[in-house]
């Protein structure tokens, strides 16, 4: 019985709510470890991922 409440819960919960229970990952190209699908930055390796580390800057 508990478990048929937490489940209903869950539910509700995804229902309402726009940040998702599970999280979906993806792999950082660099180190190839899974990491948030949303980040800019990977926590492991600390390289961007939004392209600004591909070109050099001139000044």
């Amino acid at each position: 019985m508990v478990g048929v409440a937490l489940y209903s819960l869950a539910l509700l919960y995804t229902l309402f709510s726009a940040d998702p229970i599970i999280k979906h990952m993806k792999k950082c190209k660099y180190c190839k470890q899974r990491i948030n699908e949303k980040s800019l930055r990977c926590i492991n390796c600390t390289s961007w991922l939004d392209g600004r580390e591909e070109y050099p800057r001139y000044t």
